[in-house]
């Protein structure tokens, strides 16, 4: 062979090298998915997007983090084609495992969920309970009531393990061991509004009417402080916060926390031309009132308004720009609508609307029509302590609130349960029937005065 043919040769040689090792590398370090992202606001979108033009494929980090996003946006199939890319460029650490586990759990696909989770739970990992509290989650999806016990157990530490395996345990015939897991959960979370709707189920499975009616009744003071969340979520919440319009959101909160309220609000505006969400809206009013800019809060006012109807929050914003802008009289008919709606059980918006009405009333001297509604601020005020199990500290302003305004049957319906959780049988009964004299058809008030009576 002559030493042309030889050149030739290695340089047939050496294509058919770089084609072969061309081949393997594309089949090992394959390119993204096609993504449908229509469904996510613009500014997510476009982040994603952006995201995916700067992946690298032979970058494990990118690949792990384009599978939280996807899995954090509903894209699930994606997201376990991301995993399944990442662990060829490598072995995987047990919290990543730990997240391809929940991605394949969302999925349905259980069995193959177990692998990963295992891999978190052999490693002895901080992780540990939160997938063993998967492995349970998923046992119940699958209907298996024993193998889930077994895995709940193992994640007793945590708080939303302890609750679910109280219910399996009440649904399955054992009661009273539901009973010490949850007497067990009310020691911590004594304000706790699902462990208390859960305990009276279960009092009442044991037919222990008593005990029953006073975690009922107990609900209508709780706050529902225990953590449900699992590991996971808490997971998706941190791409939440790192992603387009949830990113603008967060960023907009810290900004308000520097004190940069022109950023804040920049950013806020942004988050809201991304995807319109109720509250939100509400809090750029909030911003751009602290920014004294009237005219455009009365405009997202207006287009609020518009969008979802009335409520306490929004016209409560709408009397504030009328009042700052000197028109008090339109504000305090604005006031007066808002006090006809309801905010939250644990919200103070009620509460400042009357604050806000007996200060007004009292600048322009009516002193009648203020301690009105001083007497509505202060029922409110009592009404939220009394929401939160501060019954004591609630009483002195119940009392306040049935002087100053002696024909609203609701203050003195709450002034008598107050007074009878704090063992006043007499002064409940006092109370009870003067909420009947001004509301003969009350039903809870009628109840009540018929167990004291008993």
């Amino acid at each position: 062979m002559t030493r042309l043919q030889w050149i030739l040769l290695a340089l047939i040689i050496s294509e058919a090298t770089a084609v072969v090792l061309g081949w393997y590398r594309d089949d090992r370090q394959q390119q993204l998915p096609v993504t449908r992202l229509n469904v996510l606001d613009p500014a997510s979108m476009k982040e994603i997007r952006q995201r995916e033009a700067a992946h690298r494929p032979e970058n494990r980090t990118d690949w792990l983090d384009l599978a939280a996003i996807y899995r954090t946006f509903g894209l699930l199939p994606e997201a376990l084609y991301c995993y399944e890319q990442a662990q060829q460029l490598g072995s995987l650490r047990p919290e990543h495992h730990f997240s391809w586990g929940i991605c394949l759990s969302r999925f349905g696909k259980m069995e193959a969920a177990q692998e990963h989770l295992n891999r978190v739970i052999v490693n002895h990992h901080e992780w540990e309970a939160d997938a063993w509290l998967q492995i349970g989650f998923n046992y119940l999806r699958e209907e298996n009531p024993e193998k889930a016990e077994f895995a709940l157990r193992k994640a007793i530490q945590r708080p939303i393990a302890k609750f679910t395996l109280a219910r399996l345990l009440a649904r399955t015939d054992r009661p009273d061991e539901a009973l010490v897991l949850l007497n067990e959960l009310i020691e911590r979370y004594p304000n706790g509004l699902r462990v208390h709707q859960l305990k009276s189920w279960v009092h009442d499975l044991n037919g222990e009417t008593e005990q029953a009616e006073y975690h009922r009744e107990r609900v209508l003071r709780a706050v529902g402080r225990l953590p449900l969340h699992d590991r996971s979520r808490r997971e998706d919440d941190r791409w939440f916060q790192r992603i387009g319009n949830g990113r603008l959101y967060f960023d907009s909160i810290m900004a308000e926390q520097r004190g940069d309220l022109q950023q804040a609000t920049e950013l806020a505006a942004l988050g809201l031309e991304a995807a319109w969400q109720e509250d939100r809206a509400l809090r750029m009013v909030y911003l751009l009132l602290a920014r004294d800019d009237l005219e455009q809060a009365l405009l997202q006012l207006e287009k609020f308004i518009a969008r979802v109807g009335e409520s306490a929050e929004s016209l409560t914003f709408l009397g504030e720009v009328l009042k700052e802008s000197g028109k008090t009289t339109e504000a305090i008919q604005v006031w007066q609508r808002a006090s006809g709606y309801r905010a939250g059980r644990f919200a103070d918006t009620n509460m400042r609307i009357h604050e806000k009405l007996m200060m007004v009333y009292q600048e322009t001297g009516e002193t009648k029509k203020a301690s009105r509604q001083q007497g509505l601020m202060r029922l409110e005020k009592a009404r939220i302590m009394w929401n939160n199990d501060e019954v004591r500290n609630s009483l002195v302003d119940f009392d306040a609130a049935v002087k100053l305004i002696p024909d609203a049957e609701i203050a003195w319906f709450y002034l008598a349960e107050t007074r009878r959780l704090l063992g006043d049988g007499s002064g409940a009964r006092v109370a009870y029937q003067r909420c009947l004299q001004l509301r003969p058809q009350h039903g809870r008030a009628i109840r009540a005065l018929a167990r004291l009576e008993q």
